[in-house]
């Protein structure tokens, strides 16, 4: 059967006997699933020819669907509601009160497909009864995407269970399908502070999940290290960030019907390492009542 196998960092010299064998040494685990360099080799084996472009263009209208699902396990979220709202490309802020679509989550947690602007950034706002909100950010949809996960969890389980809330801090959690190398040219600055360091981000934990709150709701920052009981689980990181949130926004005031968001921002850039930076601010929102994940291509 004709095979190609890619690989990653590591020994070169690895090969599968009688495979097409293509080697990115210089590419992490998760990297090589997505990179361009990957998607050349695949175009190359699957067609006999290079493709005429790797970047990915706009298309008219995005036609975007997934599922709302439980960390770790995949299960679908039930007895759920999905509204969508544009929102400006600096702030995150949403842009009128009315959301472009509310979507009663289906079986599994599936929902869509929702058209949206290819150039417009959106939030996503997951509703649960008696529930935080759940708010999603990601880059503009530059074309259909029907696998969109939207990851969260039940209040009390999981790593969830361990992030301090407050009136006074925001919670965030950022999602990248490339890993997080710290001090090897990939930054996140938060409110200008650079969370990823050679500690917080390891080369060798190939962190793609981080986790950034007041430990302790005590309003001290510490990045010297990571926290303890991220950094043990396989990908996934956590930092000690005191983050303000905006303390004029209140759960109540922020309920199923909240109006467009026009008081703190949390300002988040990040710099790929080998690319350029990327603006993904949203707003400050209270982790007493707000769940907060950021998710960068």
């Amino acid at each position: 059967m004709p095979t190609l196998a890619i690989w990653g960092e590591g020994d070169p010299a690895r090969a599968v006997a009688g495979a097409t064998n293509v080697s990115f040494p210089e590419q992490s685990h998760t990297q090589t699933v997505s990179s361009a360099e990957s998607f050349t080799a695949i175009h190359r084996f699957l067609r006999g020819c290079d493709p005429r472009t790797t970047e990915v263009r706009s298309t008219r209208t995005a036609y975007v669907s997934g599922r709302a699902v439980l960390f770790p396990s995949n299960a679908g979220v039930t007895d759920a509601e999905l509204e969508i709202y544009p929102v400006h490309h600096a702030t995150g802020r949403r842009l009128g009160g009315r959301p472009v679509a509310r979507i009663a989550v289906g079986a599994g947690g599936a929902f869509g497909p929702v058209p949206l602007d290819p150039h417009a950034r959106y939030e996503f706002a997951l509703f649960r009864a008696g529930q935080s909100v759940h708010h999603f950010y990601f880059e503009p949809f530059r074309r259909t995407d029907t696998f969109v996960r939207l990851l969260t969890s039940r209040p009390g389980e999981g790593l969830g269970a361990l992030v301090d809330t407050s009136d006074r801090h925001t919670a965030l959690t950022f999602q990248r399908q490339k890993e997080w190398w710290g001090g090897e040219g990939d930054h996140l600055w938060i409110n200008g502070q650079d969370i990823l360091n050679p500690a917080t981000a390891p080369h060798h934990r190939r962190v793609i999940g981080v986790f950034a709150f007041d430990d302790d709701s005590d309003g001290v920052t510490d990045l010297t290290a990571p926290l303890p009981e991220f950094i043990a689980q396989p990908f996934i990181s956590g930092v000690d960030l005191f983050i303000p949130a905006d303390t004029g926004r209140t759960r109540a005031e922020a309920g199923k019907a909240g109006r467009a968001h026009a008081g703190r921002t949390v300002e988040v850039v990040t710099q790929e390492r080998g690319a350029g930076r990327t603006r993904l601010s949203v707003p400050a929102w209270p982790s007493s009542g707000h769940r907060v994940s950021l998710e960068f291509g």
